[in-house]
């Protein structure tokens, strides 16, 4: 078995040193400390259990070297394998019972070893040479020191039992309940972004460098409403009109004058005859000159040989009423025909647009007024629930629109549309249709992509701060279209702070008092650290010893710029 490894302990040094030699002393398994003459970190049991309470935790096997019989006593006492000096604890010789009277100054002590009758062990001081006493086979173990008178009960054993309580209450306040936070304000260099970033449905585009991928949406709406009018027009009576031709069955032909406006007229053989008068006059031709007469071709020269008919005379009924509304051919009378054997007058279609006077129902202003207030209420329901589709077809993604409002547009189609005041009209049914568009994106990738650009900008070593989190406000929209197209303005701060292990801190400050937390601190941070707070549940000289029950918390303040 490897001998155990021998630890001077320092006059001035405190119970939180010695831990902390157990938890530096890596695989050893035997520790052995060395006091000097009147060492003060272990003239308490208290600090002598706590000692076997770490050793313990740590599975070291743990001894005590003094000369000092009352450290002895109370090293025994704690468990401790106890040696009188160095050269004993390399032979292996241990003080077994020392005689101690607790109330005598520590120049009376003396020790006897019953273990070995033999020989006698000289408890010499530590830092003295080490020392043996000669060996005297059978000589008498030396005198106790006289103890003072002893009342009827020993009570020794109810002091130990209420020590030991002591004892684990303590250990059970500093070991478990302690807990601290170590606040350390790091002095950040503030980094910021500010660039157009430019939004894109081409996913290959989208995919470079201040780029973001959108898309369009679509929703249409329709509803209908009734445009109803109520308006009455008189309509007034209006003749019939149509035209007359001439045919002729003379071999020359015939030449036919005087057919005026207004006083030539045509009729029906009907009882009594509608009357129908020329509403031009007839043109002249070549062939009637120099009378200027209107020429109605050749016929085939044989009574009733007719030959084709001659250009058209537009007529209009002499009374005004649905009676001037004729069939083809009614009109066959001339009156003033000088040949009616050769000539004949005829009309090739019938008349019509004769209309007796009669009422109808228009559009008045108040219905027109009415139309257009329902037509604008149901576009803009129609409108708001297109813009609740889109927002709903959005799925969490953000509706671009620039300040004119263009990126989102709704437009209408009215079939059929509305009327004007005065037409005619009868109650119909319009479809108002509203049809939506508008280009969407999405908040965290154009996020990313400031935070991108504010971790560029991050030197070597260092990370981007967390507390505070990088403040990226929502872009402006410069510009934007329905069809993807989006230019965002887009802003971020954030700060710079250096790279640190939260754990490895917590580990290094277990055991550690303010001060030296302070300094750790300043070692591991370097002039990041502008100030470093510690808190503690329960007032003590150290902080914990379990990294566990120590937080650490990082706040980060503005310092200057990143250049």
């Amino acid at each position: 078995m490897n001998p155990p490894k021998v630890v001077y302990v320092e006059p001035d040094e405190e119970i939180t040193d010695l831990v902390e030699r157990i938890r530096d002393s890596g695989d050893v398994e035997e520790l052995a400390f060395v006091l000097p003459q009147r060492a003060r970190v272990l003239q308490s049991p208290l600090n002598l259990r706590l000692l076997q309470q770490y050793s313990r935790s740590y599975a070291k096997k743990t001894s005590i070297v003094s000369g000092e019989p009352r450290v002895q006593l109370m090293a025994r006492e704690a468990g401790f394998s106890t040696y009188a000096s160095v050269t004993a604890l390399e032979r292996g010789i241990e003080v077994t019972s020392p005689v101690v009277d607790l109330g005598a100054s520590p120049e009376t002590f003396a020790v006897a070893d019953t273990a070995a009758p033999a020989e006698t062990i000289w408890t010499a001081p530590v830092d003295a040479a080490p020392m043996r006493a000669p060996r005297t086979t059978g000589a008498p173990l030396p005198a106790a020191v006289p103890r003072g008178p002893r009342g009827p009960h020993n009570r020794r054993p109810y002091y130990y039992a209420a020590g030991a309580l002591f004892v684990v209450g303590l250990l059970l306040l500093f070991l478990v309940a302690p807990s601290a936070t170590v606040t350390v304000t790091i002095k950040a260099k503030s980094i910021s972004v500010n660039k157009l970033i430019q939004g894109t449905t081409d996913a290959t585009a989208a995919a470079g460098p201040d780029h973001v991928l959108t898309s369009v949406i679509a929703a249409d709406e329709n509803d209908q409403f009734q445009a109803k009018p109520t308006g009455t027009k008189a309509i007034p009576a209006t003749p019939g009109t149509g035209s007359v031709v001439f045919e002729t069955d003379r071999i020359l032909g015939d030449c036919i004058a005087n057919i005026k406006a207004g006083s030539t007229f045509f009729q029906t053989s009907a009882s009594p005859p509608v009357v129908f008068i020329a509403a031009a006059d007839a043109p002249s031709s070549k062939e009637c000159a120099p009378d200027k007469a209107f020429f109605v071709p050749a016929g085939l020269g044989t009574p009733g040989g007719y030959g084709p008919p001659s250009a058209a005379i537009p007529i209009s009924a002499q009374v005004a009423g649905a009676a001037g509304n004729v069939s083809a051919g009614a009109v066959n009378t001339w009156p003033a025909n000088p040949d009616a054997t050769n000539t004949i007058v005829t009309n090739p279609a019938a008349t019509s647009g004769g209309v007796d006077a009669h009422n109808v129902t228009v559009v008045s202003d108040q219905d027109k007024q009415a139309m257009q207030a329902s037509l604008d209420d149901t576009k803009k329901r129609l409108t708001d629930k297109v813009k609740a589709d889109l927002q709903a077809k959005a799925s969490g993604k953000t509706i671009a629109q620039d300040p004119s409002g263009a990126g989102l547009t709704v437009t209408p189609d009215v079939q059929p549309p509305l009327p004007n005041s005065g037409d005619q009209y009868q109650p119909t049914n319009i479809t108002v249709t509203m049809h939506g568009k508008a280009a969407v994106y999405s908040a965290a990738d154009l996020t990313k992509v400031v935070n991108d650009d504010l971790k560029a900008q991050v030197p070597n070593n260092e990370t981007l701060a967390s507390s505070p989190a990088p403040n990226v406000p929502p872009p402006k929209i410069t510009q934007a279209a329905d069809d993807g197209t989006v230019v965002f303005s887009a802003t971020g701060t954030g700060f710079t702070q250096p790279v640190i292990d939260l754990q490895k801190l917590k580990d290094k400050f277990t055991g550690k008092s303010r001060g030296t937390v302070r300094t750790l601190t300043d070692q591991a941070l370097g002039t990041a650290v502008q100030s470093v707070d510690v808190s503690q549940s329960i007032p003590f000289f150290v902080l914990p010893f379990f990294s566990s029950r120590i937080e650490v918390k990082l706040t980060v303040v503005a310092g200057s710029p990143t250049t």
